[in-house]
C-alpha cells in the first residue's frame, strides 16, 4: 500500500516510589481524598513536569495539586522514577502562608 504512514508512540510511564513520610500521609487519607490523591499520582507517573517547579530552599522539588492537598516529589530520569516525598495540606506543605 502506498501513501500510508507508520506512526510509532513510545509513552514512559514513570515509577512511583514512596517514602515513609508520605506513604503514612497516603494510608491516613480518608478515601475520598484518597481517590483524589490517586488520581494526581496517575498524573504525576504520566508527565512529572506538569506539576510545578519549586523554587528556593524547594529547588529539584516539584509540587501537584489534589484539592486543597500538595503531592511534594523529586523526578529522577535516569531511573524513569519519582519519589514521592509528602501529602500534605497546603498550609503545612508551604509552612502556613
Amino acid at each position: 500500500m502506498t501513501g500510508l504512514l507508520e506512526t510509532t508512540i513510545i509513552v514512559t510511564v514513570y515509577e512511583l516510589v514512596f517514602a515513609a513520610t508520605a506513604r503514612r500521609q497516603y494510608e491516613q487519607l480518608n478515601p475520598r481524598l484518597k481517590k483524589q490523591v490517586d488520581r494526581g499520582l496517575e498524573r504525576i507517573a504520566a508527565n512529572p513536569r506538569r506539576g510545578k517547579a519549586l523554587g528556593g530552599n524547594l529547588k529539584g522539588i516539584w509540587s501537584e495539586r489534589v484539592a486543597t492537598f500538595r503531592i511534594l516529589y523529586r523526578i529522577f530520569d535516569e531511573r524513569i522514577e519519582v519519589l514521592v516525598l509528602v501529602i500534605e495540606h497546603h498550609k503545612s506543605v508551604y509552612g502556613g502562608h
